[in-house]
């Protein structure tokens, strides 16, 4: 049986608005990240200065492909995205 772990923190005060919810799932447990999709925006356009637009994820984001189309979207390959946050992050 799978348990989701929900953090809201950066949704909290914007209930109602659009949200993004990056969900990690192993086997028994689900770990879900629920953001504002405005602090959402704002990380894709940032992540544009670090990385091309072409990226998987920002290209599919721009596009307004993918997650746009059908829902839940998955990212197969993280290690690319995962690594564009925590450049990010680490240069805040």
């Amino acid at each position: 049986m799978k348990t989701d772990k929900i953090n809201d923190t950066y949704y909290a005060g914007f209930e109602g608005e659009p949200e993004i919810r990056l969900i990690y799932t192993n086997s028994d447990k689900s770990y879900v990240l629920k953001i504002w999709n405005g602090y959402f925006d704002t990380l894709m356009d940032c992540l544009v200065q670090l990385e091309s637009a072409q990226s998987n994820i920002l290209s599919e984001y721009y596009a307004h492909e993918g997650w746009y189309e059908e829902s839940p979207w998955e990212v197969e390959i993280l290690e690319r995205p995962y690594n564009c946050l925590i450049h990010l992050i680490l240069n805040i």
